[in-house]
């Protein structure tokens, strides 16, 4: 219903729109993913398939493949042809773009640490840290800040499912999951051996001075735009899809060079902009339902359920909404989509 809204006043949005092209064709994509979405939630409800073990084993083999075709090339760079380690479009992965490729990996751990706190066999264990070590060390090696704040708040919560939990053997695994990444962060550490200085702090330390990073800048100065708009526009917002059009004439400011803004860099942001308040309400509470009754539950169970990996990857989507555009990245969309359809047949099955 909450998804019927927003797309409801997408199509009001319609009547203020500048580029009625431009706004039908953003339109027929959210519809595209609705009808995907009511597709995935009818075969996860299939009696003759387990949706569930349908999704762990396509999110470990495109975890293994996309950690893979990254780390591969990184490897042959630095340690065949004795280069440095660098940012490079060349280790973009699948997705086509590093952070793109960063939160691919990073909305699919939660999964692997899932079956590490559930499965007791000792060689499937051993598969789940390396792959867990593997796919880390592949978001250490694309210098993507935000992902690498997600796998942050990733072990944080991880951490609090342990203590909440108070059992022996989520402790003995716990152990092991933060050696994982100890590892990984040991690995990277070795493959940035070569620069003078690390990478990763070096990126970090442009974020509180903004003047100093042209991405923190114009973030800042996309939700800046962003919020005149919906000041400015509350009720039926600017038209969905318009906003990297109306926003050209205000963020010529600071931008260099032959560039215009595509994306505010904050979808919640940009749908309030496009479509006024009410429909991104809408829009949010899609998101944040599942996000919310995934926490509750998390914390009042003892025993580890689908609440937990559910409410990290959700997690991760929101973050990676507030400072990227995943609504317009299929690769994490569609993702997240899945994981609402297992988090329906989850609470349909009460197994929450």
């Amino acid at each position: 219903k909450s998804y019927i809204g927003f797309l409801s006043f997408g199509f009001l949005s319609l009547l203020v729109a500048s580029n009625i092209i431009e706004s039908l064709i953003v339109l027929s994509q959210f519809i595209n993913f609705f009808i995907a979405y009511i597709l995935i939630l009818n075969l996860s409800k299939n009696s003759k398939i387990n949706f569930l073990n349908i999704f762990i084993s396509f999110t470990l083999i495109g975890l293994f493949l996309e950690s893979y075709n990254i780390n591969s090339k990184i490897y042959e760079s630095i340690v065949t042809n004795g280069d440095v380690l660098r940012r490079s479009l060349d280790f973009r992965g699948f997705a086509g773009n590093p952070n793109i490729s960063s939160f691919a990996l990073a909305i699919k751990i939660p999964v692997v640490i899932y079956l590490i706190f559930k499965i007791k066999n000792i060689y499937k264990l051993s598969v789940l840290y390396m792959l867990l070590s593997f796919s880390t060390l592949t978001i250490f090696l694309l210098f993507s800040r935000a992902a690498i704040l997600v796998m942050v708040l990733i072990v944080f919560f991880t951490c609090l499912f342990i203590i909440l939990n108070r059992r022996k053997e989520y402790i003995l695994k716990g152990a092991m999951f933060f050696a994982a990444i100890i590892v990984s962060a040991g690995l990277y550490s070795s493959l940035n051996d070569k620069n003078t200085s690390d990478i990763i702090k070096d990126r970090f330390s442009n974020v509180t001075s903004p003047q100093n990073d042209d991405s923190v800048n114009e973030r800042l100065g996309f939700y800046k735009i962003a919020t005149e708009d919906i000041i400015n526009n509350p009720i039926l917002g600017i038209g969905i899809g318009n906003w990297k059009l109306k926003s050209i004439p205000r963020a010529n400011k600071f931008l260099r060079d032959y560039r215009v803004p595509y994306r505010a860099h904050n979808d919640f942001l940009e749908i309030t902009a496009e479509i006024g308040i009410i429909g991104a309400v809408c829009f949010i509470y899609f998101i944040f339902y599942p996000f919310i009754l995934s926490f509750r539950s998390m914390i009042s169970k003892k025993e580890l359920g689908l609440s937990f990996p559910l409410f990290l990857i959700i997690g991760v989507y929101i973050f990676d909404s507030l400072f990227n555009f995943p609504m317009q990245r299929p690769v994490n969309f569609m993702f997240l989509i899945f994981a609402f359809a297992l988090f329906d047949l989850a609470k349909f099955k009460k197994l929450l």
